[in-house]
């Protein structure tokens, strides 16, 4: 005790007391800190491995629908490239009717006839069916060409070129067709020189066939 009657050691041991309740609350503090950070990085790690789970599925569900999509691919090409083949054939039938048909027009035009006026009328009916041949074949081409990509494109364009001059053939004899040959010659004198040669050295042998 000091000189007034008072104990001096109980102000430091409250202070020490209230110092270790302090302590221990921060202690337990920290711990609950501690165990609700283990609960969250748990459940972290758990929604991490459940979103892996789903990407895989994901991943493996496009690596299904590109396997899927080349399988199709692959499908869809031996079908053109058959239809192709069978194509190409017909154009090759048709080829060869043509052929023969130009054939018969060059043996009516050296054939010796009595006028003229028969050998053309001889001439545009072969003309005539020239151009019917050709409209046959633009028809077959769009029946059996593919109905839509650029290849479908492609031999639409050479049916739509095939129709344009079997019409012109079958709808024209050989006069107007040498109006028409002449118009091109005064518009493009040039690029129709060649032509215009070829022309006159045909009808040249055909009337010299005719005087014989």
């Amino acid at each position: 005790m000091n000189q007034n009657g008072i104990n001096s050691s109980e102000p430091t041991t409250g202070f020490a007391a209230a110092r270790e309740q302090v302590l221990e609350k921060g202690a337990e503090v920290k711990d609950r800190i501690a165990d609700k950070g283990a609960e969250v990085k748990d459940r972290i790690a758990e929604k991490g491995a459940e979103i892996a789970g789903k990407a895989g599925e994901v991943r493996d569900s496009l690596l299904d629908k590109t396997a899927e999509l080349k399988d199709r691919a692959g499908e869809v090409k031996d079908s053109l490239l058959e239809k192709g083949a069978d194509l190409k054939e017909r154009i090759k039938e048709q080829g060869s009717e043509l052929k023969e048909r130009a054939g018969e027009l060059k043996d009516r035009l050296l054939e010796k006839v009595p006028s003229k006026e028969q050998l053309a009328e001889k001439t545009d009916s072969t003309i005539n069916k020239t151009g019917e041949a050709l409209h046959q074949l633009a028809d077959t081409i769009r029946d059996k060409a593919p109905a839509e990509g650029p290849m479908g494109d492609r031999f639409n364009q050479v049916a739509n070129t095939l129709d344009t001059s079997g019409q012109y053939l079958a709808n024209h004899g050989l006069n107007d067709i040498q109006s028409d040959l002449s118009g091109l010659i005064r518009k493009y004198p040039m690029q129709s020189m060649g032509a215009g040669l070829a022309l006159g050295f045909l009808v040249g042998a055909t009337l010299s066939t005719n005087r014989r």
